[in-house]
């Protein structure tokens, strides 16, 4: 978890130095100043957010084993767990869009089980297909996404998509759609603005 949250912090440390803002009284214009001051302001607000979703175990999509499966799954409000299989080319898509997923939704927890080495959870919940992503709301299985199928029945569907899909279970609340939502696998704006 130590180097988890050691890389998630690199990767995602704004250069928010003083120095930076030190220059302010350059400027005339009062509403310049005032919007610099509110973006700086913005920009702390971001970080400190993410800072805080690192420690509350959510930002991070991360692995874990069947032992911890029932704590984590229990203790949070919102999990996606990802069961998957480490030689599977169609679990490796879903770990990609899933980690875009994790960063952009800090208020649910994004995991990975190796279905290998979780036998007891893999037959209780009923799993046969892979990759098989189980969304738990307060402990509760609320939905499933089994294989492709419902993404588009191919393995090159956008990160939107799934984002949608898990929209409509529920399990994250989508600010307005907009074009280009910033992944870099979405070529187009593949839909028209509306849920489906």
């Amino acid at each position: 978890m130590a180097e988890e949250f050691a890389d998630f912090e690199t990767a995602h440390r704004k250069d928010i130095s003083d120095d930076e803002f030190d220059d302010l009284d350059e400027f005339d214009d009062p509403d310049l100043k005032q919007f610099i001051q509110q973006q700086r302001a913005e920009m702390m607000e971001k970080f400190e957010k993410e800072q805080e979703a690192i420690r509350r175990g959510t930002g991070l999509y991360r692995e874990i084993i069947e032992k911890d499966f029932l704590e984590h799954t229990t203790s949070y409000d919102n999990v996606i767990v990802h069961f998957y299989h480490p030689d599977f080319q169609a679990c490796k898509v879903l770990d990609r869009h899933l980690e875009k997923l994790a960063k952009q939704y800090l208020d649910v927890r994004f995991l990975k089980l190796n279905a290998i080495h979780a036998e007891f959870f893999v037959q209780k919940l009923k799993i046969k297909t892979l990759p098989n992503l189980i969304m738990f709301r307060e402990g509760k299985v609320v939905d499933k996404i089994i294989g492709f199928d419902e993404l588009g029945g191919t393995d090159d569907f956008h990160t939107r998509t799934l984002e949608n899909r898990i929209a409509r279970a529920g399990l994250i609340q989508k600010k307005a759609i907009t074009r280009g939502h910033g992944y870099s696998d979405d070529e187009s704006d593949e839909s028209d603005g509306e849920w489906h």
